[in-house]
């Protein structure tokens, strides 16, 4: 489906609000960020190229200008087509923006109706930078015009802090699958962590971003 302009379509921003005393807000990417994805992405290189590494390309290959916009057209399309929600993480101090993670509900499947969950946030972000990303992507996920029933965050089970995360924020980890993708280089178990579209869920995502 394609999701038309609304009080939450699929291009509107969320934020700022201010975490840790600094300003953070979510937005599209907009093709004009490949340089600041690269950088933001370049800096953390160590702690995102296990999960994050193509085998197809080196890392810096993968970072060139023209990936990101081949990305950006992709993760444009399918946003329009009801198919995911992206945003880049944003972080303000002195009227200066910097891109400092990504989040995305993506694959939204036309049948099923569950989304894919992704995270990165860069290491000068603290853990609640990372839950308010997630919640509000959540949030905007279970509401219209999505209302999808709920999100999975597959997480190589040897990736044990963002599965710490998931479960405190009431992820219950639902099934485990051999090999299901590469993580470090290798094909790799991944857990299914899953968060169902219930009031309880909603509620506690609520209780994150404090609304």
């Amino acid at each position: 489906m394609k999701v038309a302009r609304s009080a939450h379509g699929w291009d509107t921003p969320i934020g700022p609000v201010s975490l840790d005393g600094i300003s953070y807000s979510l937005r599209v990417p907009r093709i004009d960020d490949a340089g600041l994805w690269r950088a933001a992405r370049s800096a953390e290189r160590d702690r995102l190229l296990p999960a994050f590494g193509r085998t197809d390309l080196s890392w810096e290959e993968a970072h060139a200008p023209v990936i990101w916009v081949e990305s950006w057209m992709r993760m444009r399309s399918a946003a329009k087509r009801g198919e995911a929600i992206f945003f880049v993480v944003i972080e303000t101090i002195s009227e200066v923006a910097t891109i400092v993670g990504e989040v995305a509900v993506a694959g939204i499947d036309p049948n099923s109706g569950s989304g894919e969950l992704s995270i990165w946030v860069s290491r000068r972000a603290t853990a609640e930078v990372a839950k308010w990303a997630i919640a509000e992507t959540v949030l905007r996920a279970f509401d219209a015009p999505y209302r999808i029933p709920r999100v999975i965050g597959p997480i190589a089970v040897s990736n044990r802090a963002p599965a710490r995360l998931a479960e405190s924020m009431g992820f219950v980890e639902l099934a485990q699958r051999r090999a299901l993708r590469v993580y470090n280089g290798e094909p790799t178990d991944h857990a299914l962590w899953v968060f169902d579209n219930n009031e309880r869920n909603r509620t506690r995502m609520r209780n994150v971003v404090k609304r």
